[in-house]
């Protein structure tokens, strides 16, 4: 079968490995000039090592994403990291059961509760009881509303602004369910990982076309006719692993009707003299709403900085809701908007610090993950036979990242006959 793979993030890498295991012909399109989706990074003059456009790390649960660097041959290191909340302009280390234990805005009994239900959920395999409630009410349930509103409420309101207190409790669970406080890292980076994933489908007669977006795809009598700006070709099967609306523009044909709401992303990646964060803190919730970003991560406070030209670098996370004026600045203009608040984290930073600044914007991050929301899944076979979609939403219940992608990826090819 010739079958074309729509995206070069890991859903349709994962997708290519199935099917050329299987001998079919596979081409992926790709509109971007490198593999990697979401995942996608960048490489400065003076790097060693590329960096993601939007962090990413690998858990100790991320079987296939750890598969994947042993089969292609792209290493994968474990390090262990300092995550910590700021609240009320403070530091606190929330990472492990003995920081809950000494965090002193909460009682006793607050922190036994919390540490109950964080353990339940990391024992507990059955996430369909969670699918009706909202995690903002099964967390006040279970931790009681102090710790809710200290630990969990702020960052709730920060990521999902308007749909908050909607989000499910599944989402919720499978945080806590999946994730490891070890976190791993490709050598040389996620693009290093897809790069090598590249290399190695082309060894297997997978072809690629980068910098090619698909402008339309025509159902025919046998197969599709799929065209870009630069070609048309025909395949027997399509896959696409754009998001549904997406995928609805170059696929007239394809028809679904339940959308979900989708958050974007902007991150503001800085190149700095000095580290920014104290206490080698690499992951840093903000808890504090005076604050007009979700998270600061100091990536060389997990990776060595000697991979990076010796400097410090430092995303300032943000999930925004479409038309968000934010996707409509430069870097050096959300750097101005972010920089009082650089400044409560650490009062010696100034813009005199920024050796580099990028900003990279996504249209669909995050997926508002409501209750019953497995019932507003679109299907992976479609009402054109032949024609599959295998996108981010369709990890659930698992939250997004690279080792679900794969995983879809997978599943997907297991239709293609």
């Amino acid at each position: 079968m010739k079958v074309a793979i729509i995206g070069s993030g890991f859903t349709g890498l994962g997708a290519a490995l199935a099917l050329a295991s299987k001998g079919h012909q596979i081409t992926i399109i790709e509109a971007g000039s490198t593999p990697g989706g979401l995942a996608g990074g960048f490489k400065a003059k003076d790097w060693d090592w590329s960096l993601e456009h939007h962090y990413h790390h690998l858990f100790g649960t991320d079987k296939f994403a750890l598969d994947l660097g042993r089969q292609v041959g792209c290493p994968i290191n474990f390090y262990s990291v300092n995550s910590s909340t700021l609240y009320q302009h403070r530091f606190y280390r929330f990472d492990n059961p003995v920081a809950l234990l000494q965090f002193p805005l909460l009682n006793l009994s607050d922190k036994l509760r919390t540490g109950a239900t964080l353990a339940f959920f990391k024992v507990w395999p059955f996430w369909r009881i969670f699918e009706h409630v909202t995690a903002n009410k099964l967390l006040n349930t279970l931790m009681g509303s102090k710790a809710f509103d200290i630990l969990w409420r702020p960052l709730f309101e920060k990521k999902f602004h308007s749909f908050w207190s909607q989000i499910s409790a599944v989402w919720f669970w499978a945080r806590i369910k999946f994730r490891t406080q070890a976190l791993a890292y490709p050598q040389g980076g996620f693009l290093e990982l897809a790069t090598k994933t590249v290399i190695y489908l082309k060894k297997n007669g997978v072809e690629f076309r980068f910098n090619s977006p698909v402008t339309n795809i025509e159902k025919k009598s046998v197969g599709y006719k799929v065209s870009t700006g630069k070609f048309s070709q025909q395949f027997d099967i399509v896959i696409s692993t754009l998001p549904v609306s997406a995928t609805q523009k170059i696929a007239p044909f394809y028809s679904r009707s339940a959308q979900i709401n989708y958050l974007g992303a902007v991150n503001l990646v800085l190149e700095l003299k000095k580290s920014l964060l104290p206490n080698n803190i690499y992951w840093l919730n903000i808890n504090d709403s005076d604050l007009p970003f979700l998270a600061v991560v100091e990536h060389t406070n997990f990776i060595n900085s000697e991979n990076y030209g010796r400097k410090p670098l430092v995303y300032v996370g943000n999930y925004l809701p479409a038309g968000h004026p934010y996707f409509n600045l430069t870097a050096g203009e959300l750097l101005l908007k972010y920089l009082p608040g650089l400044k409560k984290i650490n009062p010696d930073f100034s813009k005199s610090w920024v050796n580099n600044s990028w900003i990279f914007k996504a249209a669909y991050a995050q997926s508002i993950v409501t209750p019953n929301f497995s019932n507003k899944l679109p299907p992976m076979t479609t009402n054109s036979p032949g024609f599959f979609v295998a996108n981010i939403q369709q990890v659930y219940p698992q939250d997004r990242g690279i080792n679900y992608s794969l995983k879809l990826g997978y599943k997907v090819a297991e239709y293609v006959k």
